[in-house]
């Protein structure tokens, strides 16, 4: 007996020791951390404690519950995984437009549906295996069923809790979602992006509601750029270095402030302002604030402003809801304008804490319009 729970120990010993720490920062995020702990030695503590309850419970074998339900564990995950994978590929392919309306009003309830799924798929996946284990009981249909209904709320409030611990979702709770109007910012700007389906340059306002198709036919994965011509005193529109529109805006970006923290900050080329991560694309001078992001997802926006002394932070990293953060533009007024996900553009006040939608589609670029 004494063995068996030092083995324990040892084994939550081992997973205390796959969490992040500070040291770790750079290699990976919390989620990730978390996630293949579960998915290599978290299996293996859930199977113990979940064996545990069910000696104690049911009066059965500890050694062959526990053997089982760590073998049920493993094999629950990883066939739920590629489960859950071969089905959001199938509804990806035969209903796109479910995946298109995702976005951050709408996508917490995404969230818990896909968590009741994954509960209800380790019920029938491991319902089997509680079977085996209490076949010798009265009813054992019935206490099967009820000793995995049991065990599996208890350990999935666990992971729910672990999960959440790990998961950064400010984006979801800490914002409210609006229409454009209620931040539209005070100056005029432009704004271009790529279609969703990556083939037309679209331009429109920031309220989402002025959209044209500047060209068509454009090649997938494309980038947007800003760049000064070459012998005339105006900016080009390029599209993975080519040109398609001439003179088509009066400034694309400012100069950074002066400020310590960027010391280390290198001028990025003259060209390049479509930014799909690090410093914000600046489009004001009246402000303290700076704002980055970063390649990881747990990351997002972060902003400071050392004449305040405050800063923000907003990032959505979660089970079934990784988005990242590209293109960030910073505008007068401390508004933001940049990507999330795949294809969401997003207008985003941080101070009152208000977003809204603007447009579909990626590499948003916005200019202030020529005079």
């Amino acid at each position: 007996m004494r063995r068996f729970y030092i083995r324990c120990i040892a084994v939550f010993v081992a997973i205390l020791l796959l969490q992040p720490t500070p040291a770790l920062a750079n290699a990976g995020t919390s989620l990730t951390f978390v996630l293949t702990g579960h998915l290599v030695l978290g299996n293996l503590a859930i199977g113990i404690v979940e064996g545990v309850m069910l000696h104690h419970w049911f009066k059965i074998s500890r050694r062959g519950s526990i053997l089982l339900l760590i073998a049920a564990n493993y094999v629950s995950t990883w066939v739920g995984l590629y489960g859950l994978q071969v089905s959001s590929y199938a509804l990806a392919k035969y209903n796109p437009n479910l995946i298109f309306s995702l976005t951050l009003q709408n996508v917490g309830w995404f969230l818990m549906a896909m968590v009741v799924m994954t509960f209800l798929m380790t019920l029938v996946l491991e319902y089997p295996f509680f079977l085996w284990l209490l076949r010798r009981q009265l009813r054992p249909l019935s206490q099967a069923f009820k000793a995995t209904l049991i065990v599996h709320s208890i350990s999935y409030l666990l992971l729910f809790g672990l999960y959440r611990l790990a998961s950064p979702m400010s984006f979801l709770t800490q914002l409210e979602f609006v229409e454009a109007a209620e931040i539209q910012p005070a100056e005029d700007y432009n704004l271009y992006w790529i279609s969703p389906e990556g083939n037309q340059v679209m331009r429109g306002d920031l309220l989402g509601r002025e959209q044209e198709v500047v060209t068509t036919g454009v090649e997938k994965g494309g980038i947007l750029e800003a760049c000064p011509a070459a012998s005339e005193n105006h900016l080009n529109l390029l599209l993975n270095d080519q040109v398609i529109v001439e003179n088509f805006a009066g400034v694309a970006a400012l100069e950074l402030p002066d400020d310590e923290s960027l010391e280390s900050y290198s001028r990025r080329d003259p060209c390049d302002y479509s930014n799909r991560y690090e410093y914000a694309v600046r489009l004001t001078q009246n402000s303290s604030w700076i704002y980055r992001t970063k390649f990881w997802a747990a990351e997002g926006i972060y902003g400071w402003s050392d004449q305040e002394k405050k800063s923000v932070r907003f990032a959505l990293e979660a089970p079934f809801a990784v988005w990242h953060v590209r293109h960030l533009t910073h505008l007068e007024g401390d508004r933001l304008v940049f990507q999330l996900s795949q294809d969401q553009i997003y207008l985003l006040d941080p101070h009152e804490r208000k977003i809204a939608l603007v447009a579909r589609g990626t590499s948003p670029l916005v200019v202030i319009p020529k005079s």
